[in-house]
Order: structure tokens, then sequence, then C-alpha cells
């Protein structure tokens, strides 16, 4: 599918919206990175299994679309 978008996918609901919407900025964040000469840092925290959760993040999100 190169060059014809993105496609996300997760359990859930919010980790999808969530990881939509962090999307670019990681990719932008990681192009810089890599024109520094960027070492390992983000693949650390991928391996370390840590999970990051969209929790507070979702409210504000379903509060945006929804008015309420």
């Amino acid at each position: 599918m190169g060059g014809h978008g993105v496609a996300v996918v997760s359990p859930a609901l919010p980790f999808a919206v969530g990881r939509s919407i962090y999307l670019e900025l990681n990719a932008r964040i990681q192009a810089q990175a890599m024109a520094l000469g960027g070492g390992g840092e983000g693949r650390k925290i991928m391996e370390s299994g840590e999970n990051r959760s969209y929790e507070r993040a979702w409210e504000l999100w379903k509060r945006k679309v929804t008015g309420k």
C-alpha cells in the first residue's frame, strides 16, 4: 500500500484515534531526529513494552466531536 495513505489499527477505538492524531507529529519528529543523526531512543521506548494510554486525551477528543 506504499504511497496510498495510511492504515491505523488498534485493539480499541481510543487507541486508533490517538495513533492517528499523533502519526503526523511523530513522523515529523522522527525525520528531524534522523537528519540530526538521532540514536535509538525511540526504539528503546517501543521495546520497553511500556503501555501508552490515551484515556485523558480520549475524553477531550470526544468533547471536540460531540460538543459535550
